[in-house]
């Protein structure tokens, strides 16, 4: 299998999709229709061949499955590319992060076999069964359909509550009885361990998508680290290998929280980004809305390329706040590009280089280089105000040249790794290094400050921009609390097929049958 390159570059200068630091390998995927035999070129794991071991067959049935092939369509990191705060983070998808977990797994086995371990081969079934189920009941834009469901600030677990019945509904779980395995064994079974544990101990989700990201934007070119950083121990505990591996990656992971997920302006793009999404479902943008008596919810469930088709066609919010949030993108990834990255780059290098652990950075604070000097931490026509309440601003909504939102914090995210000291004994970050401690603290501080974003704009598009949001917001809460009819899961389940091979044709991902 060959290896391709996607090189980074500047491009368009004002643009900035990407970092201009690397150049990134990108994966590949192919399936043999003969044999069933999957080869994956992986770029952070690497090369892997599944088809050798016991049970394999499973994965080539699951590979060809729609369920699957729509994750090749979704965007692991939900917004699009033309409404990214952060170069670099597009064109991740789903597919991406579920085959590499399961390459990570493999690999894993293979590193614990060779050291003496061994494993039943249901055992390695199941652990890569696990990982690989556990993201396939994503909407499009992957977490979006969390917050439209939950909302923003809440649990982001309505794909995991609902996974069980949808594997089913779809035939997934057919696939699993007819190799033996039970659905409850591999769908979200009450274990913790190294697939599957609580934050902030490493998992193979964790692992996987930060190291993804940490590769794409915060410190690229360091791939070949992460190859070989992590280990299993005796109690099915991911171990990293040393010490500087666990700051870098530990450190690297809380940037991925604070200068991207959580930070104040990717939220309001966030927060944007579900409205227009709602505005077009519900005038009936996407194809499966067109179905009869569709629940919106269920219209969630195509690719991603089809919603943003549909919100440029239908709906009250298609034309002026994709016009905003096309500013906003653009502002946010150039501050990055001219400046932050710049100051994220010196922070990583101190871990890396000198193994040393700086001060964390705060997302709207700036050093005094000259890069930061003009453009700032956020947009310049966006004031962002730590709050605990809008009540703490008087004039909250009410300026006629200010749209104001508030941005409510979302789930926090980090992790304290556990590592080999020089004598083999596992430590944990935090209980061996207290200014590891200290960032830990700060991180979670970081995550958990609401804020009130104040977006200035002519008074006439602040009007029509709070007029369009209530009006989608109030037609929106209506149509959730509807009934699921049996008409509009049918019609979810009719088409699998049909978003399964669109997705296909609308992935960056290389994904062949041969």
């Amino acid at each position: 299998m060959s290896e391709r390159f996607l090189e980074i570059g500047y491009g368009d200068f004002d643009q900035h999709y990407t970092t201009g630091r690397q150049i990134r390998s990108l994966p590949s995927y192919e399936c043999n229709d003969e044999t069933g035999e999957l080869q994956i070129f992986d770029p952070i794991w690497g090369e892997c061949q599944i088809g050798e071991w016991e049970g394999d067959g499973i994965f080539s049935e699951l590979y060809r499955h729609p369920v699957f092939q729509r994750l090749a369509a979704i965007e692991q990191l939900t917004l699009p590319k033309q409404y990214a705060t952060m170069p670099g983070s597009v064109e991740f998808t789903r597919w991406e992060h579920v085959w590499g977990s399961v390459v990570f797994v493999r690999k894993m086995i293979e590193d614990a076999e060779a050291k003496g371990r061994t494993f039943d081969p249901r055992e390695k079934l199941t652990l890569q069964l696990r990982t690989l189920l556990s993201d396939a009941g994503h909407t499009a834009f992957s977490h979006l359909g969390d917050w439209l469901k939950q909302g923003f600030g809440g649990s982001e677990d309505s794909h995991d509550q609902t996974l069980e019945q949808f594997l089913e509904d779809t035939g997934v779980s057919t696939i699993l009885r007819r190799h033996n395995i039970q659905p409850e064994e591999v769908i979200f079974p009450d274990t913790q361990d190294w697939v599957e544990c609580d934050s902030p101990d490493l998992c193979v989700d964790r692992v996987d998508y930060g190291v993804r990201e940490i590769d794409r934007w915060v410190l690229p070119g360091a791939t070949q680290y992460w190859k070989n950083a992590f280990t299993l121990d005796e109690q099915n505990r991911l171990i990293m290998k040393n010490e500087r591996l666990a700051k870098m990656f530990g450190a690297g992971f809380g940037l991925l929280a604070t200068e991207h997920w959580g930070h104040p302006v990717h939220r309001m793009q966030l927060q944007f980004f579900g409205e227009l999404i709602k505005s077009a479902i519900m005038n009936g943008g996407t194809f499966l809305r067109d179905e009869p008596m569709m629940h919106p919810l269920d219209a969630l469930y195509t690719i991603d390329s089809d919603l943003m088709m549909a919100t440029r066609q239908v709906g009250p919010l298609n034309n002026n706040l994709h016009a905003v949030m096309l500013d906003v993108a653009r502002a946010q990834r150039r501050i990055f590009s001219w400046g932050r990255e710049h100051e994220i780059s010196r922070f990583m290098e101190l871990i890396h280089v000198e193994d040393l652990l700086p001060d964390f950075p705060h997302p709207l604070s700036t050093d005094s280089s000259w890069q930061m000097r003009y453009s700032g931490a956020v947009p310049q026509n966006i004031e962002v105000l730590p709050v605990t309440s809008t009540h703490e601003i008087e004039d909250f909504g009410q300026r006629p040249y200010c749209f104001d939102m508030h941005l409510t914090p979302l789930k926090p995210r980090g992790v304290d790794p556990l590592f080999y000291d020089d004598d083999g004994n596992v430590q944990r970050l935090s209980e061996t290094d207290s200014h590891f401690r200290e960032v830990l603290s700060r991180h979670r501080a970081l995550q958990s400050q609401a804020y009130a974003a104040r977006l200035y704009l002519a008074p006439n598009a602040v009007q029509d921009l709070r007029e369009s949001m209530t009006s989608v917001q109030e037609e929106w809460e209506k149509a959730i609390q509807l009934p699921r009819t049996p008409d509009s899961a049918r019609a979810l389940y009719e088409n699998m097929k049909f978003i399964g091979g669109m997705a296909l044709g609308h992935s960056p991902n290389s994904i062949r049958l041969v």
